[in-house]
């Protein structure tokens, strides 16, 4: 969000420095009324850390930190703000951590490679992790100095799309990540928690074969939401993971078309044929509906018409199937909205339902076409939603609370989610630190049941219930779901 009165407020400002003190009433009650307006100018442009105090508020749950936008940011900040939910990142970052430690405490070993990224993003997620008692504002200048410090330019300051920048983000980071696990080798224990592996195939509806498995690597699956007036997640992810195809060359349809013609006649082939015959005899039992064959037998079969047999018409329908072959620990969900109607891009607004615990099927298929298939189910962290038109509008981020527990005789607040910087961190109302010890004595606390979310606009942050996600079907765009 941005000031609109922000010059106005300068101003006032240095006309309040410059009054003379004959003017010492009048004066002190401005800086009354206008103090907290230039305090958070002030905040806003420099993006110092700000602290206010509620003495009413006892709970560590009720507020978390925000980040203040100069500009357009807030596709960065809704951005940040999702990602520093997910446990599995601050694992991974944890271990980035501790093996640049452990090299730099070894004076023998070699030095680590500096990963810029890795250290930007943990300091300051570190950061919105924090347990904290009263409001907080940071600045994400940290993360955005580095990424033009790595990609040599600047981030734009017009509008921009939260997606491309989490895609860019996690791109350089799984960048990081390789150079580090091949410089470090054996030395390093590394995981990257948003790769995941997609593969699809095509399947004959007719000879119920299937194509050549493709393989690619995965950090943001992206679903086209429908253009109708509403649908769930699930109605999309299973829309992407199948897709029929007309007027599909099936090469093994064509192939046992040819062969059952010339086992029903006693054609009179010249040598090159009865050889081609052969050849593609021995190559249909393990022939797939795309597999590449030599050039000869391609023009043997586009060329073949003998006994009204010709393969190269005949054409069939075939399913084009998508599913997970690795599902990653940490997913990350782009629902487009793009819609092009002929001469602008326009926004759809449908409204897609999704759910809190989200089950996907991941699957195995061996040579011999047998299918393994599991269940994999998640857990939803985070929801970045946008509202305005195509080209410009607001980024939101609605952020799961962390597990917290609470001692009835102590009232010491415990956080049982995986945080950067420490594990199983207890927190009590000094802001101390100290080992959490197991026990039955722990409560969960009830705000963080009833209220299991921070929305967060920018520098805003307020509680809202499960229930205040769902309203926002018409608005979200990306979901982050955690590995359970």
């Amino acid at each position: 969000m941005t000031l609109s009165n922000e010059g106005e407020m300068l101003s006032i400002l240095r006309t309040l420095t410059f009054k003379k003190l004959t003017y010492g009433l009048v004066t002190l009650a401005s800086i009354y009324i206008l103090g907290p307006s230039i305090n958070h100018v002030l905040s806003t442009l420099f993006g110092s850390k700000r602290i206010t105090e509620d003495r009413s508020n006892k709970r560590l749950d009720k507020y978390t930190t925000g980040l203040t936008n100069r500009s357009t940011e807030c596709y960065i900040n809704s951005s940040l703000q999702a990602l520093s939910s997910l446990q599995n990142l601050s694992i991974s970052l944890n271990e980035y951590i501790d093996l640049t430690q452990s090299f730099n405490d070894d004076t023998d070993s070699i030095d680590t490679p500096r990963a810029l990224l890795h250290e930007s993003l943990s300091e300051l997620l570190s950061d919105l992790q924090e347990l904290i008692l009263y409001p907080r504002t940071l600045s994400n200048k940290p993360v955005v100095q580095t990424l033009e410090r790595i990609f040599r330019g600047r981030l734009s300051r017009d509008q921009n799309d939260a997606h491309e920048f989490v895609q860019i983000l996690l791109e350089r980071l799984y960048e990081e990540y390789k150079m580090l696990s091949n410089s470090l080798k054996e030395h390093s224990s590394l995981t990257f928690p948003f790769k995941g592996e997609m593969s699809s195939h095509y399947f004959c509806m007719k000879c119920h074969k299937r194509s050549e498995i493709i393989k690619q690597d995965q950090l943001i699956w992206e679903l086209n939401v429908p253009q109708k007036y509403n649908c769930t997640l699930n109605e999309m992810i299973e829309g992407s993971e199948s897709e029929i195809i007309e007027d599909y060359s099936c090469l093994y349809c064509q192939v046992s078309s040819l062969l059952v013609n010339e086992a029903s006649d006693n054609f009179n082939n010249t040598e090159i044929e009865k050889e081609n015959i052969q050849i593609l005899k021995s190559l249909l039992p393990t022939l797939k509906i795309n597999s590449d064959i030599p050039n000869k037998l391609v023009y043997f079969i586009s060329n073949y018409n003998k006994n009204r047999c010709v393969p190269s018409r005949i054409k069939t329908t075939i399913a084009k199937r998508t599913f997970f072959s690795s599902s990653p620990n940490s997913l990350v969900i782009h629902l487009s909205r793009s819609v092009y109607n002929g001469m602008v891009m326009t926004r759809n607004s449908c409204r897609v339902s999704f759910p809190e615990n989200l089950e996907i099927n991941e699957q195995q298929i061996d040579e011999n076409d047998s299918v393994q298939t599991r269940k994999v189910r998640y857990v939803l962290r985070s929801m970045v939603k946008h509202t305005g038109t195509h080209y410009q509008g607001h980024y939101q981020c609605y952020r799961h609370k962390p597990d917290l527990l609470v001692d009835p005789k102590t009232k010491e607040t415990i956080n049982k989610t995986f945080i950067i910087k420490g594990r199983y961190i207890c927190k009590n109302s000094k802001n101390e630190q100290k080992p959490l010890t197991e026990s039955k004595k722990y409560k969960k606390v009830k705000s963080v049941k009833s209220f299991p979310f921070w929305h967060i606009s920018d520098e805003t942050v307020k509680e809202v219930k499960s229930s205040s996600l769902q309203n926002e079907n018409k608005h979200v765009y990306m979901l982050y779901y955690e590995r359970l």
